[in-house]
């Protein structure tokens, strides 16, 4: 009679009732088409931005692409750990130990934006070092703001 109740509250509080093929099959379209759409939509962007601006400004959104590439390392592969170690709660439907993972994780990511933060504000003075010739940038462009917009840009 216990098993009965505990199987029914098993089912009850499960996160995902899919069988597991039916799971990776569709992480692994979801994985193939996000990659897919993003190289056809960087490609699109990338020859718009040619277009309508000057190779001036396509050179600095690669520059701060790599910048804040180099930026992302800070994450060290956290969000790798969270699938692995939410696996056994989730399959095992206990609530109490991914709210407490979940709790963990955010502290985790908070502490890793406030690094990428403050190492983003420490880069801003070296900027102009980074470009190579710095006088071919158009004048109307202020650099600091530029890089400013394409942080909260990323962020989001």
């Amino acid at each position: 009679m216990q098993d009965e109740q505990l199987q029914e509250d098993k089912e009850k509080n499960c996160f995902n009732k899919n069988s597991r093929t039916s799971n990776a099959l569709k992480i692994a379209i979801s994985g193939v088409s996000y990659q897919i759409l993003t190289l056809v939509l960087s490609f699109v962007f990338r020859t718009i931005f040619l277009l309508v601006l000057s190779k001036e400004y396509l050179g600095l959104n690669g520059l701060f692409t790599n910048i804040l590439s180099v930026l992302s390392l800070f994450e060290l592969g956290v969000g790798s750990s969270i699938v692995f170690r939410m696996y056994k709660p989730i399959a095992n439907s206990d609530v109490t130990s991914v709210g407490q993972y979940m709790r963990f994780y955010k502290k985790m990511y908070t502490t890793i934006g406030v690094i990428v933060l403050v190492v983003g504000l420490a880069l801003l003075p070296a900027i102009k070092f980074f470009i190579k010739d710095a006088q071919e940038i158009p004048s109307d462009i202020n650099i600091y703001f530029v890089y400013f917009l394409f942080k909260r840009k990323m962020k989001k």
